[in-house]
């Protein structure tokens, strides 16, 4: 019998960083199938790799005080990792493979210079590369982690999630604030909405979170590989880039990863299951591997006073402490209270979301989700968009802007307003138009570059029923609008309403149909109140306040007797067709 070659591999990191190493124990053992292979994980992580036939025996890493030695145990006993590696034929220390992978840390290039080896490479290539193994020698199949789960623990956790379709996990906490994403959630809600009979489970930090048939349950404190087996039972995965990304790629569950630090092909290259969102701005990616965003950090520190400064470069300088009280003229206990309070102030700071992170928009990640779930859109329908002309003059400005600004195919139906309400002329409109998607406009407004997109993006994301964008803004010229819609566009928002204004409504052709037309019965206001609410019966509205179209606001409307009469009718209509009452006249509101 030939003799077996001992290899030892180790690694004090992540869950993500360890797994990749099964990948690499595959890859000896294709190469060496005598080879037995011992791996020292960090501690907790041990039950993952229980029953994978690449790995011959596990134990436990822990890193000791006040030094900081990787130490196993071993026979009863903990001993330095240095003192096991020389009984082997090869040992291999991977905790360097990435986080300190530089062959010029020295480099005045900045902080990616630490992880300069890792930045450009797959780290599963990488890892098996340290191994003194072509990479390319290894079929892709094998450069994937594995997690070998037992029938009776997929059955065990599949009971706890239950019935309900699809089953969707989300999970976007890191390790680094800089690949956490803040908009997490906003996501099961809005998955809740669009598939009533989902569950989904978030992860809320400590503990996984169900959600199901309107009803919130908190799960058992689960173990790492009871997590696995969880996710093995989802039809899809939705993740930051953690260790769940890689645990889904592990048990085969198709998952969504976002990547914003690191390029998302130095990771999930070789990944089969895993399809990946990469951050667009310009800082990414950054190959960031630590807690926070650099360029919150480095904002942080510019935010300091000039005394803050000064108690931050002579605490990073050691100067004496007597020396630093006279410069600063306090006491030995003040300047202690103020350096704990300049660094809380940083630490704070620190913590505000990346640019990364806020490039990638909930649209963005439910729109894939409709994919990866089967839902996908096949094709752009037409929006039909139904201006109706008060006869003020401002409609050739507002199809100006549509055309200038619109890339989503559409058709636009001017209705001339000829002394009928604005329902009735919303109905003309409606029933001449041929689009899926129904789009209502007041003449009165000016649309930005992509508006009709977001829109319909938004639309199709949420489930909604209908949906309008921010304006009604008086005090905002036209001439500063378009800065408006810039800023407006930075920050995601989106709230649930119970109605929506018709100055900018979009619906479907099915929704109407559903619901039906515009009630012509309203001569002025409480149309679009009737109308949103009706379809909030059955489906959500929401406004964007994000996405921005410019309305002049009363802009179609001109105040007269006759106009106070109509409106005063109206609001009566409104009140009794549903059954509440305004604590005021909205006709006195009119300017």
């Amino acid at each position: 019998m030939a003799k077996k070659n001992k290899w030892f591999f180790s690694r004090f990191g992540g869950v993500g960083d360890g797994l990749i190493l099964t990948s690499v124990c595959e890859a000896v053992k294709f190469k060496d199938p005598n080879a037995e292979i011992h791996l020292a994980i960090r501690e907790g992580q041990e039950e993952l790799y229980m029953g994978n036939p690449s790995i011959d025996k596990v134990f436990t890493i822990k890193r000791m005080p006040p030094s900081g030695i990787d130490c196993i145990r071993k026979r009863g006993v903990w001993g330095s990792l240095d003192f096991v590696k020389p009984s082997y034929y090869r040992s291999i220390d991977f905790k360097n493979s990435i986080e300190n992978n530089s062959m010029y840390p020295k480099l005045p290039y900045g902080f990616w210079v630490r992880t300069m080896n890792s930045n450009f490479q797959n780290w599963i290539d990488l890892s098996i590369g340290w191994t003194n193994i072509d990479p390319v020698e290894i079929p892709d199949e094998i450069k994937r982690p594995k997690i070998f789960l037992k029938p009776g623990e997929v059955a065990r956790a599949g009971e706890l999630i239950g019935e309900g379709s699809p089953k969707i996990g989300v999970h976007m906490v890191s390790s680094s604030l800089a690949r956490t994403w803040y908009y997490a959630g906003v996501i099961a809600p809005l998955l809740l909405n669009k598939y009533p009979d989902a569950v989904v489970l978030f992860w809320g930090g400590s503990r996984w979170v169900k959600y199901h048939d309107k009803q919130k349950t908190e799960l058992e404190e689960l173990s790492l590989r009871d997590s696995a087996a969880l996710v093995s039972n989802l039809d899809l995965l939705v993740s930051s880039d953690s260790a769940f990304s890689h645990i889904a790629e592990a048990t085969e569950t198709k998952a969504l990863s976002i990547y914003t630090t690191v390029p998302a092909w130095t990771r999930t290259k070789y990944y089969k299951h895993t399809t990946s969102i990469q951050a667009t701005t310009e800082c990414s990616p950054c190959f960031a591997i630590w807690s926070e965003c650099p360029l919150a950090e480095e904002k942080s520190l510019k935010s300091l006073s000039d005394r803050e400064k000064l108690i931050v470069q002579m605490n990073s300088a050691r100067v004496p402490l007597e020396a630093a009280c006279r410069k600063l003229s306090t006491t030995p206990h003040g300047l202690e209270l103020e350096f704990e309070g300049v660094k809380k102030k940083i630490e704070g700071l620190k913590q505000a979301e990346a640019p990364c992170l806020r490039s990638v928009n909930p649209d963005q990640v439910l729109l894939q989700i409709d994919r990866l779930l089967g839902n996908e859109e096949e094709e752009q329908k037409l929006c039909s968009i139904i201006i109706v002309d008060g006869g003020q003059g401002y409609k050739d400005r507002l199809v100006n802007s549509i055309t200038a600004n619109t890339s989503y195919p559409y058709e636009i139906i001017v209705v001339k307003n000829n002394n009928k309400t604005y329902a009735q002329n919303c109905n003309i409109g409606l029933r001449k138009a041929t689009g899926f998607y129904l789009l209502f406009m007041n003449d009165d407004t000016v649309v930005f570059k992509g508006w009709l997109t977001k829109l319909i993006r938004r639309f199709m994301a949420t489930g909604a029923g209908a949906i309008g964008p921010a304006g009604a803004t008086n005090h905002i010229s036209l001439k500063n609008a378009y800065n408006v819609a810039l800023e407006k566009e930075k920050n995601y928002s989106l709230e649930r309403r119970e109605n929506l204004s018709g100055f900018c409504l979009l619906t479907s052709r099915q929704i109407v149909d559903e619901i039906g037309e515009w009630d012509e019965q309203y001569q002025h206001m409480f149309d679009d109140t009737d109308f949103t609410m009706r379809i909030a019966k059955k489906y959500p509205l929401y406004f964007a306040g994000d996405i921005y179209v410019w309305h002049k606001q009363q802009g179609s409307t001109r105040r007269t007797e006759e106009i106070i009469q109509k409106v005063d009718r109206s609001q009566t209509r409104w009140e009794k067709k549903f059954g509440t009452q305004l604590p005021y006249r909205m006709a006195s509101q009119l300017s």
